[in-house]
């Protein structure tokens, strides 16, 4: 039998210790909402101060750990959210696009042209 480990961690403390670096902070909140009970978590650029191999793991990790909760990804990276089950796209503070990556990446529209902004050809090859 597993045992849940409880951590009381406040924001307060991280404004007490000025070393730690902002990917260290990005982490602690990371690791805080995942142990968190709460239904829905809420993350905003939450990777965007790590290397690509840190927040692919950690993304792993996230939706492992999370799996049972409703999670919102606000992301530029997209490869964050590659998994998603429903990706939102907004342009202009307007939802231009609805779909999972696949579909959207096959409606060649807003999101395709992201995609091919961030390099991410390989993972449009993948799908075809």
């Amino acid at each position: 039998m597993k045992k849940r480990v409880s951590i009381n961690l406040k924001i307060k403390l991280l404004k007490h210790i000025p070393k730690l670096s902002g990917r260290q902070k990005q982490r602690i909140a990371i690791a805080r909402a995942i142990l968190s009970d709460s239904k829905i978590v809420i993350f905003d650029e939450a990777t965007s101060a790590l290397d690509s191999l840190s927040q692919k793991h950690i993304s792993e990790n996230i939706d492992k750990y999370l799996k049972d909760k409703t999670v919102v990804k606000i992301a530029h990276r997209l490869s964050t959210i590659k998994d998603a089950d429903t990706i939102y796209v907004i342009d202009k503070w307007k939802v231009v696009e609805k779909g999972n990556f696949e579909e959207l990446v096959e409606k060649g529209g807003c999101f395709y042209s992201f995609i091919k902004e961030q390099n991410m050809e390989a993972d449009i090859d993948s799908i075809a």
